[in-house]
């Protein structure tokens, strides 16, 4: 979806086609801030942070993660580094904007899996209280990682991982990141659209939200919010209708 469509769907709404409430610059900036408050909302935006999977090399990034490279090392891969247990979201975040063309960062991560050797079990999450007073009052050396957690909240967030990574590089280490994640902002109708359809048509109502919000229309306003509310809860149905886990035994 165009930068232009989202402005004419909300135009409609607000019944001014002629850009006459509000102007184009503050429409657009009222657009994004919807993009962000649909992806809040639903998690539409669910990337994999990854390095070299054990099917094959073609996913490998292909340039250096600053902070991932050991002296002496041509390790490119997305990987714990040996002896550090703390980890930025924006140390994902650089690989996550290789990967993926209009994702902004990190707003929350699902899981983490770390490669032991041949395989890449995915880690137990810790509660970070339940991680500091029973993991990491502990002092054993280096190891696999087992546990993993979180600590600060959105763009200052960090991954913290125990036992302290023994390894680095793709046989011993290499990672993978589950994440919920923000859109960049878009300016120009060839800015990548990372909202997915059916969400992005919510997107139009809290623009219109805000500009109603914002000129005082308090019982237009509430009516594009409750619009939004509406559209979301229709499209998360329409994205998920269930799944068989199995057909053939319990």
């Amino acid at each position: 979806m165009s930068l232009q469509d989202y402005i004419n769907d909300t135009r409609f709404l607000l019944r001014d086609q002629q850009a006459l409430f509000v102007p184009d610059q503050s429409l657009i900036r009222l657009i994004n801030e919807g993009r962000n408050k649909v992806a809040e909302h639903t998690g539409c935006i669910r990337r994999l942070i990854y390095g070299t999977p054990p099917a094959g090399t073609s996913s490998t990034p292909g340039i250096a993660v600053t902070g991932a490279i050991i002296p002496g090392s041509t390790t490119t891969t997305f990987a714990t580094i040996q002896g550090l247990e703390r980890y930025a979201y924006d140390y994902g975040n650089q690989v996550l904007r290789q990967l993926y063309a209009g994702v902004q960062g990190i707003m929350d991560i699902i899981e983490i899996a770390v490669t032991w050797g041949a395989i890449r079990p995915t880690l137990t999450w810790m509660p970070w209280e339940d991680l500091q007073a029973y993991a990491r009052s502990y002092n054993i050396g280096q190891n696999f990682p087992q546990f993993w957690s979180t600590h600060s909240e959105g763009e200052w967030g960090e991954v913290w991982l125990y036992p302290v990574p023994s390894q680095t590089g793709a046989l011993s280490g290499e990672m993978e990141w589950d994440c919920f994640c923000w859109p960049t902002a878009i300016y120009t109708n060839d800015d990548p659209d990372m909202i997915p359809m059916p969400f992005r048509s919510a997107v139009k109502y809290y623009a219109a939200y805000l500009a109603h919000d914002g000129a005082g229309r308090s019982g237009l306003a509430d009516r594009a919010l409750q619009q939004f509310n509406e559209s979301l809860g229709g499209s998360r149905v329409a994205v998920d209708r269930g799944k068989t886990g199995n057909f053939y035994w319990t």
